[in-house]
């Protein structure tokens, strides 16, 4: 109906709704004349309805023509009638080549969620047409703030925003408005927005605080941004979006009131004063009110009603902005969950006051005239009450709000708060009890997911996360539901205490505040069974939960069982095989024996005659006496048989225990130099673990025998996330009974490994050693252990500032060529410092040409383009190589410098030096 209105074709002013459409509540801009048709049509029987409720209980009307409809279409229509409808619902399609008679298109309502609004869709060409109706327009307008009398403790003067009304009619001169646009106008309007929140005293208390009434100088902006950098001392931002708060009276337990100016973004053209008076109570009844004193065509001595859904709606939406800078995150999260995680479009109840109205209406013409009904369900909705309280003031209460015009209307604002209150009540509840539902349809989903437990065991985990999520919104639906009820409560004590005059009685006898209240009790104790109700449903899936966790319980210790007896038998057949493996061996060992003894004396070729030793000895002595060659023979036996099962049950102590480390670690690693890495070894083990999350990839190998990790190397294995370039495990395994080092030491030859190679940096090598956080003596015996196997390799990253420390007092002051060799042998009579400075210099040349030309080396897999800088070409050279042979350097040549340092005048200054080197070099390069 919006489209047709925006193409002319019907006539007609739409109003801003608040809708819910695919779990989205949005604003839609629906003509009050065209739903008035469709009622209409209704009831003349030409149309019927039906009434569907989505999953998330929503309700939606479809409709369809009935019987009596399709016999009036079939019926002569004037074609000035058909006409518009016709080139509204279709489109002009190309002419045919056959006829050459031209075609249109019918076109069919589609809903795009990604861009949140409707398309009018071609059936055959697929034409995009986008519609209007989710477009809300921005309007102009000038507030100030306005707040009941009755609810300060003091009349306070109120800010006032006049001066902005000349600037406002300027920037709106030149727009058109509809010819029926000026036909119902008010003046001195004031628009009061009720809604209610959890709340309590302590709340009340806390937003005392936040609001600084206590302070000097009161109040502030105030923003809903987080700040994203707290350890900063700068924050940048614009004025927009922020809301300037300016404390009136508060209670410290009872309430607080305040204005705020909002200054959110507006179009270019648009000119929005927005400034509103905020009560706050105990009760958690939050009170937005405002005098409108000019909009876009309206001054205010003319305010069109027209223009106030609309305005409403604005305000609506600013003042949940507001609040949502000044509440705490516990009722941010109520609100969240009442509301489905859009606490920022709830629904408000509006009230609008005005002193007067032209053209006159009354109860009667307003029930009656569709065009002046139409024009105010626009504002209050769906009408349920319109009563003239006297000749001069007309109340009219409708779904949405409610709108009292009279000279006397600021003195009748105390029922007209209480019913408004009641009203925003209401709403909440609805809100409520919806909610409930939807937590026990999820409750119900996931107990027809646990029906196929056994086919997706998988389905359990989502089962959890379901259960857990709808326990945490039971638990705030709880405690909203108990904070509702003793705000009602506080409410009907209150209203039986409260005396009035005349006007205020005959005005809360037509509200019926006193039944709206008591039903508002019934209805909130009424949801507190619906919300046992949905307690029972999860209780009843946590207790299918558990059954069904004993039974895989039980089935994985039935599982467990069967496999420890296949272990017991396979422990029993292993023993077995290996007693037969002995006794195997026993008999072969004789066999042996036996065979020693016939080859050693000649038996086995018969040539035992011929040997003289034999027999002159064995003969007469061994032969001839009785069993004697008997037990020699067993003796041998007896000597080889326990020589081979103790070497068995050696070997056998040796192989079988291992000892492991895992370390879990969170380090930035390069992957390219990883994969340079692990290009120099042999993987014996690789395995790749990729989902939605990260990529792991496992690498296994066991180094080469004969370096630096002794003739049994320790097993290594890397866990590495590529996709994000982390370290995440190091595992390092090592015979325990056969180790050529410790575990320890493994791993950290390993660290030091993946260091050179540009793996790591330092401050992952720091991570993996904890020597960050761990004190002084405990980081001096880890770095003692680096040093002992590896001194060197700690050089490679502040080596010159670890040399520049290790010969401090030799080098103070002097001064040499940094070209001249020198070597552990050569004199230096007269020169006590030079031999130190050229040490350092050969040590740090040869680091810098090693470590520079490592990765270049490996990436080749071979290590002859490396070689000591200094010296002849030797054969090439391994890392580890290089790595000794430097080390070496350092240890000949301070042992050299000490020797010679006894002769030297500064001999004992040497000694001091020198004995200094150890601990220097283990702090320095960490």
């Amino acid at each position: 109906m919006l489209s047709a209105d925006s193409q002319a074709r019907f006539s007609g002013f739409s109003a801003v709704t608040l809708c819910r459409i695919h779990g989205k509540h949005l604003y839609l801009n629906l003509s009050h004349e065209g739903l008035s048709d469709i009622d209409t049509l209704r009831n003349l029987g030409l149309i019927n309805a039906l009434k569907i409720t989505s999953e998330t209980y929503i309700h939606s009307t479809a409709f369809r023509l009935s019987a009596r409809g399709f016999e009036r279409l079939g019926a002569d229509i004037e074609r000035q009638h058909k006409l518009p409808v016709q080139k509204f619902v279709s489109l002009d399609m190309p002419a045919q080549r056959s006829t050459g008679k031209s075609q249109r298109e019918l076109l069919c309502v589609k809903w795009d969620p990604q861009e949140l609004c409707f398309f009018l869709m071609g059936s055959i060409t697929e034409t995009r047409l986008r519609s209007s109706i989710t477009d809300v327009e921005e309007l102009s307008y000038v507030m100030s703030p306005h707040l009941p009398k009755h609810l300060m403790l003091f009349e306070h003067p109120s800010t006032s925003f006049l001066d902005f009304i000349p600037q406002l009619a300027a920037a709106t001169k030149d727009e058109k408005q509809a010819p029926d646009f000026y036909d119902i106008t008010m003046r001195n309007v004031r628009l009061l927005l009720s809604e209610w929140v959890p709340m309590g005293g302590n709340a009340v208390v806390a937003l005392n605080d936040r609001l600084g009434v206590s302070e000097r100088v009161q109040g502030g902006f105030f923003t809903a941004a987080v700040d994203s950098n707290p350890r900063a001392t700068l924050f940048r931002g614009g004025r927009l979006g922020l809301t300037s708060v300016r404390p009136l009276d508060y209670e410290t337990f009872g309430h607080v009131n305040f204005e705020a100016e909002v200054f959110f973004e507006t179009p270019a053209d648009v000119i929005q004063v927005e400034s509103f008076s905020v009560h706050c109570s105990e009760s958690g009844h939050i009170l937005f009110g405002g005098r409108l004193d000019a909009t876009t065509g309206c001054l205010e001595g003319s305010i069109s009603l027209d223009v106030l859904s609309r305005l409403l709606i604005d305000i609506c939406i600013d003042s949940s902005k507001v609040l949502a800078n000044l509440f705490d995150s516990h009722q941010a999260d109520m609100l969240s969950c009442v509301l489905l995680d859009e606490p920022e479009k709830r629904n408000k109840y509006s009230c609008v006051l005005a002193d007067s109205i032209q053209r006159r209406l009354d109860a009667h013409s307003v029930l009656e005239d569709d065009s002046l009904k139409n024009k105010v369900k626009q504002v209050v909705g769906d009408i349920r009450i319109a009563e003239d309280i006297d000749d001069a003031h007309l109340l009219v209460v409708g779904r949405d709000a409610m709108m009292l015009v009279g000279p006397n209307s600021e003195e009748m604002e105390p029922p007209v708060v209480v019913f408004c209150e009641c009203q925003a009540r209401s709403v909440f509840l609805k809100a409520i009890f919806s909610r409930c539902y939807i937590v026990v349809d999820i409750v119900n989903q996931a107990n027809g997911l646990l029906q196929a437990y056994s086919n997706y065991p998988e389905i359990l985990e989502h089962v959890r996360a379901i259960v857990a999520s709808a326990s945490e919104d039971i638990l705030l639906l709880q405690e909203v539901q108990r904070s509702m009820l003793e705000s009602i409560m506080v409410l009907a004590d209150g209203e039986a205490d409260a005396d009035g005059d005349a006007m205020h009685s005959r005005l809360k006898e037509m509200l019926k505040i006193p039944a709206l209240v008591k039903s508002l009790k019934r209805r909130t104790i009424d949801l507190q069974k619906t919300i046992t109700a949905c307690v029972h449903d999860l209780q009843r899936i946590r207790q299918s939960l558990t059954v069904i966790e004993e039974a895989q319980r039980y089935k994985l210790n039935s599982t467990i069982r069967e496999n420890t007896q296949n272990l017991e038998e396979l422990f029993r057949d292993d023993a077995r095989s290996s007693t037969s493996l002995e006794i195997i061996n026993i008999v072969f060992a004789g066999s042996l024996a036996f065979n020693i003894v016939d080859r050693m004396t000649g038996s086995y070729l018969g040539v035992a005659a011929d040997i003289t030793w034999l027999a002159d000895f064995v003969r007469p002595y061994i032969t001839t006496v009785p069993f004697a060659w008997l037990g020699i023979n067993l003796l041998a036996w007896a000597l080889l048989a326990g020589f081979i099962l103790l070497l068995m049950r050696i070997s056998t102590y040796q192989a079988n225990r291992l000892e492991t480390l895992r370390q879990r670690l969170v380090v930035q690693i390069d992957c390219r130099s990883l994969r340079m890495y692990l290009y120099s070894k042999n993987l014996k083990n690789q395995g790749f673990e990729v989902n939605a999350q990260s990529q792991i990839n496992k690498y296994g190998w066991i180094e080469n025998p004969g370096n630096v990790f002794g003739s049994v190397p320790p097993k290594f294995e890397l866990e590495v996330d590529e996709r994000y370039a982390f370290l995440l495990s190091l595992h390092v395994q090592v015979y325990k009974r056969r180790r050529a080092m410790s575990l320890k030491r493994a791993q950290l030859l390993l660290l030091l490994d993946l260091y050179l190679a540009s793996v790591i940096d330092m401050g992952g090598l720091r991570a993996c050693l904890n020597c960050g956080s761990v004190d002084l003596e405990k980081q001096q015996t880890l770095l003692q252990e680096a040093e002992s196997c590896w001194r060197a390799a700690n050089l490679t990253e502040q080596h010159n500032q670890l040399l520049e420390e290790i010969f401090s007092e030799q080098v103070a002051g002097k001064t040499s060529s940094h070209d001249e060799p020198w070597t552990p042998g050569e004199s230096d009579a007269g020169n006590g410092s030079a031999a130190p400075r050229r040490l350092k210099n050969r040590i740090s040349n040869a680091f810098n040409s090693a470590i520079r030309r490592l990765p270049a080396v490996r990436s080749r897999r071979a290590d002859d383009a490396l070689q000591l800088p200094g010296r002849t070409r030797m054969r090439p050279y391994s890392l580890t190589q290089i790595i000794r042979r430097l080390s070496l350097e350092v240890t000949d040549g301070l042992s050299k410098l000490k020797n010679q340092g006894r002769s030297h005048p500064n001999s004992q200054a040497t000694d001091r030096n020198v004995e200094k080197t150890p601990s220097t070099s283990m702090l320095g390069s960490h």
